[in-house]
């Protein structure tokens, strides 16, 4: 799991647009330690707090896996419920299997 805090967010600095709220069970997980050959889900999971301004336009979601390719879909914020915990799904990857000349692979991943 990857906290805000670990992102690149567009005005997460301007308390106008993004609130950063604690969360006690919060914790950072290096990429490095996971599994070869499993496959993992990328999901955002986001709340949306009255009023929730801007979201009644679909948004993108785009996983980019390590050979370059390109998952990319939309959705549509306006009608998911406000004030409670939502899963917002992106895609799929597999780690590469494990190899004495693995590399460092990367993915990406976005909602904009």
């Amino acid at each position: 799991m990857l906290f805000p805090r670990m992102l690149n967010i567009s005005w997460g600095d301007n308390s106008e647009y993004w609130v950063w709220n604690s969360r006690p069970d919060s914790s950072r997980l290096d990429i490095s330690k996971l599994n070869p050959g499993v496959n993992y889900e990328v999901v955002f999971r986001v709340m949306l707090k009255y009023p929730s301004i801007g979201w009644d336009v679909p948004v993108n979601l785009r996983l980019v896996l390590p050979d370059g390719q390109e998952l990319v879909h939309e959705e549509d914020f306006g009608t998911k419920p406000e004030s409670e915990w939502i899963d917002i799904h992106v895609g799929y990857f597999t780690t590469p299997p494990l190899h004495p000349n693995r590399g460092k692979k990367k993915i990406s991943f976005s909602l904009f």
